[in-house]
């Protein structure tokens, strides 16, 4: 019997691991998405800290903004 639990939870263990892995390789792909589809906004942060070195709220709505698609 302790065979058998042992093997099942060792089953369970690998298949919670498969499971976390996926999970995490999908997060993985989305950060990546996120980061990929705001480059220019991040670039242009990046940018006003290498001039300013300090960044207010304000200054990165004022690039976020500039960066925002025009409403339809």
């Amino acid at each position: 019997i302790v065979c058998d639990q042992r093997a099942a939870a060792e089953t369970i263990l690998a298949q919670n691991e498969k499971l976390a892995a996926a999970k995490l390789e999908e997060l993985y792909r989305a950060a990546q998405t996120i980061l990929r589809n705001n480059r220019d906004f991040l670039l242009a942060v990046q940018e006003a800290l290498l001039e300013q070195e300090t960044l207010f709220g304000s200054d990165i709505a004022a690039i976020r903004d500039h960066f925002k698609s025009p409403s339809i």
